[in-house]
């Protein structure tokens, strides 16, 4: 997306209606930050991917629970994920798609049950302040919905 101009603290954009701070994160930004948490998380470290999170950030996963307020409640709810004996990895199934501060994005949890693997889908929502942290994700996804094979 190529700028057509800037005025004041704001930059015009290819849509003239849509009008971005100069400072938000841009959406390669928060397609990289989307590319690091899903790193992080195959990586096991509850902490690290709490890092990515706003100080306030919360998640909701799955969307219809209470949400994990703060970092570190983040990071322990992350850390308890990992720490199930499971061996999963995460992976992203499909593009980042990127509206102003928000993403979405299709995943899907691979989990090794033995002689067979548990695939669930997932379609993830995060929302990013201007320095392209998290400040809230939501995990939509149906636990009756896993493949087995």
């Amino acid at each position: 997306m190529s700028d057509h101009g800037t005025i004041g603290p704001f930059v015009w954009t290819e849509r003239p209606l849509l009008l971005k701070t100069a400072e938000m994160a841009t959406p390669d930004d928060i397609r990289a930050t989307v590319q690091e948490y899903v790193a992080r998380w195959n990586a096991g470290d509850g902490a690290a991917v709490a890092e990515l999170f706003a100080p306030e950030g919360s998640v909701a996963d799955p969307v219809d629970q209470p949400a994990h307020q703060g970092r570190d409640a983040i990071a322990a709810f992350f850390t308890s994920t990992f720490t199930t004996g499971m061996d999963a990895t995460l992976a992203l199934t499909g593009p980042v798609r990127v509206a102003g501060r928000h993403a979405a994005f299709p995943m899907q949890v691979s989990v090794d049950l033995g002689e067979q693997t548990g695939r669930l889908d997932i379609i993830d929502t995060m929302t990013f302040d201007d320095d392209g942290l998290i400040t809230a994700m939501a995990a939509y996804w149906d636990a009756a919905a896993m493949q087995i094979g």
